[in-house]
């Protein structure tokens, strides 16, 4: 059977959404909120799929459609025939008639399968009820949103009873609808975009940071502000605290993404800032420059503007004319909320001097340099669509204008992109597949990880257990899952995992394990000496009772075969073997166990009754890098060590005096978190400061915070000019 193109046309006229208000919410993944429509979302995930209008229509690959609905397509050229079937139902169309088949059953269709150059288009609503889905249409978002029951729906969970697991309670408002239900779009304290749908009877507060909140109304809440929120017992938000900080003064510069002020201090403009008069008049940021009186709206604690406001009377400068110098502005993502995977898209967009004869930009090196198009004066933008086998973590976006045959310096983007086309894979799965177990209780542990760099998400992890999910009552990280099940019946236990990265690229896995009743003269023990958690360098001693001496033994680790040759206790069928933990073994509790083989084909697999727990040492609190006295360097990151989980706040100051004007601001400020390893680092950024010249001094200071922000331990670094 050959492939074919098949593509869906969407009738608008026969869709409909639900408003906000309705008693069912549909959530949407953040790409919606975040890039321009039409989008086509299947059970909550975007369809990777290019949407097109045509004739007034949505149209899009049916056979993407099909997929994604768990359907099966095919095609008879010489009928000019389609056939899909999805579980017990299957559905037949032919080109150019207005009937179709369900089972059995004839109906009538709005409008028929069409031919056109080769592909075949299908109205969306007929396939999607026929298969027992429902669709909706959100005409501000643009946006098909179609729900249908998944094929292999696992049935309730019955073990236990689980809470709701807890989510980042703090973060950074980048974006924020009310079309579906009022949705937050925040950014965590780890980088990772999350849509926070509001509950009922939510309480909002906004205002200045260390001010007086009042009561605010969802339309109040601003891109930039800093909010803490606390969920309710479905995971909504009961209560957003937003704050905001303000700074206002008389502009020294502006240029490569940076407003410096008369007073020394330097702001980094996001790279969707906004900027107006004060009675809310748009003012192109090219027309704001030097001496001109600016207040700014500033993320509190941070140098990042995602406002700029002059007064209503302000005489701002004319828009440059043809001839100007290159300048650059802001360069940054519309609309990033994330890792990209193959087939996604990113648009660059550049702010500078209107009319320039070329801009470039790129992603990193991993990607050729795009021209972009201006789309309005001073205003550049191109997208770029992510083909497979690029991967980039936290990379900037590289820009350059050429204008009357002067090109600008590259202006690097603050904001940093992650691209993503690699799926995670498995690296080892506990018990193995295939693998005999004779305990009524077994831990079930796998370990991944995420070749293409953004890493493994935690709430993309499923695993199902003899047909139920059991995800919720599992622990589950970035780098693996464990799941203890408890009263097994004998025969085969099916096991199934899905995992996918923080881009959405998805990997499955299934295996099967035995259940079986040991061997009557068997009644082996596994048992070892390490009573609490142990570290790197510490040795665990295993001891193995059998009953006769096997013809060959394998000694496990959580999912690592140890090296080394058992000791046999003299006159006995005890065996011991000691292990040194090694610096690179995994954090977290594994389960001991041994594989005893009685012959060349028949083994046995022991576990201990209790897992080993490795524990990460615990780090003091320092910084690093850079040394204290040493030269700085053009692009600079901080780094230390401090013990895992702990947030760090840093701040990195530089000083100027000319003639008797005394400069000084902060380069970098913000806080990052110790990872488990009890790392942690600062992003790179510039510490060239070309509007004033050389500094005379930079200073750092890192401050090691309790869990309510209090300051426990500050250490301070001097840094000399190149």
């Amino acid at each position: 059977m050959r492939s074919f193109p098949l593509v869906v046309v969407v009738l608008i006229g026969l869709l409909w959404w639900a408003p906000a208000g309705a008693q069912e919410t549909i959530h949407l993944p953040a790409e919606v909120f975040s890039t321009p429509g039409p989008h086509v979302v299947v059970n909550g995930a975007l369809l990777k799929a290019p949407v097109k209008r045509l004739n007034g229509s949505l149209v899009l690959p049916m056979r993407a459609v099909f997929e994604a609905l768990q359907a099966e397509v095919k095609w008879f050229p010489a009928a000019q025939q389609i056939i899909a079937t999805r579980g017990a139902t299957v559905v037949q169309l032919w080109i150019n008639r207005t009937t179709a088949i369900i089972g059995e059953t004839e109906v009538t269709l709005v409008a028929p399968p069409m031919l056109l150059d080769g592909t075949t288009f299908v109205p969306l609503r007929f396939p999607a009820e026929a298969f027992g889905g429902d669709v909706k249409w959100n005409g501000p978002l643009q946006t098909a949103v179609i729900t249908i029951p998944p094929l292999d729906a696992a049935p309730p969970a019955v073990w236990t009873t689980v809470t709701p697991v807890k989510t980042a309670d703090t973060g950074v408002i980048i974006g924020k609808t009310a079309e579906l239900g009022q949705m937050l779009l925040v950014l965590d304290a780890a980088g990772d975009a999350q849509v926070r749908p509001l509950g009922p009877g939510v309480l909002l507060t906004r205002g200045p940071a260390g001010g007086a909140a009042k009561a605010a109304a969802f339309a109040e809440l601003q891109p930039g502000d800093a909010v803490t929120f606390t969920n309710d017992a479905a995971g909504k938000l009961s209560a957003v605290a937003a704050t905001f900080a303000q700074v206002s003064g008389k502009v020294a510069a502006i240029a490569n993404n940076k407003l410096m002020l008369q007073d020394g201090s330097l702001y980094q403009l996001h790279p969707e800032v906004k900027t107006a008069d004060a009675a809310g008049a748009a003012v192109a940021l090219t027309a704001i420059g030097n001496g001109h009186d600016v207040t700014l709206r500033v993320t509190p604690g941070t140098t990042t503007a995602w406002a700029i406001t002059v007064p209503a009377d302000a005489a701002l400068a004319p828009v440059p004319p043809a001839a100007a110098q290159p300048t650059i502005l802001t360069v940054g993502a519309q609309g990033y909320a994330g890792p990209v995977k193959a087939g996604g898209s990113v648009t660059i967009q550049v702010s500078g001097t209107p009319h320039a004869d070329r801009v470039t930009a790129r992603i990193g090196d991993v990607l050729q340099p795009v021209t972009l198009h201006e789309v309005e004066p001073g205003k550049y933008q191109a997208s770029i669509t992510v083909a497979p086998n690029t991967n980039a973590t936290n990379v900037p976006i590289i820009a350059a204008m050429t204008l009357g045959g002067v090109t600008s310096a590259e202006v690097k983007s603050a904001q940093l992109i992650t691209l993503d086309t690699t799926p995670p894979v498995f690296n080892a799965l506990i018990p193995a597949q295939d693998a005999q177990v004779f305990e009524r209780a077994i831990t079930i542990q796998a370990a991944f990880s995420d070749p293409g760099g953004s890493g493994v998400n935690p709430a993309a992890v499923t695993l199902t257990v003899n047909g139920m999910d059991v995800t919720k009552t599992a622990t589950v990280t970035e780098k693996g899952i464990s799941f203890t099940v408890q009263n097994l019946a004998l025969g085969v236990l099916p096991i199934r995992l899905q995992i996918a990265d923080q881009a959405k690229n998805a990997a499955t896995v299934a295996w099967n394990v035995t259940v079986a009743t040991p061997p009557a003269a068997q009644a082996a023990t596994l048992a070892h000496d390490a009573a609490a958690a142990i570290t790197a360098g510490k040795v665990v001693t295993f001891t193995a009772k059998l009953l006769a001496a096997p013809v060959k033994m394998e000694w496990y680790l959580g999912n690592t075969l140890l090296a080394g040759t058992p000791t046999r206790v003299a006159g006995t069928n005890t065996y011991t073997l000691a292990y040194t933990i090694a610096a690179g073994d995994a954090i977290g509790a594994h389960a001991a166990s041994i594989r005893v083989f009685s012959n060349a084909t028949q083994s046995q697999v022991i576990f201990a009754p209790t897992p080993v727990v490795i524990a990460a040492p615990v780090r003091a609190f320092a910084v690093t890098a850079p040394a204290d006295k040493s030269a700085v360097t053009p692009q600079l990151a901080v780094t230390g060590e401090a013990p895992a989980g702990s947030p760090v706040r840093v701040t990195v100051s530089y000083s100027k005096v000319a003639l008797i004007l005394v400069m000084q601001g902060d380069l970098y400020k913000g806080t990052v978190v110790a990872g488990d390893d009890g790392k942690w680092t600062t992003p790179a950024f510039e510490t060239e400061l070309l509007l004033i010249g050389k500094v005379d001094q930079y200073s750092v200071k890192a401050e090691l915070l309790d869990g309510n922000g209090a300051t426990v331990q500050t250490i301070t670094r001097t840094l000399t000019p190149r």
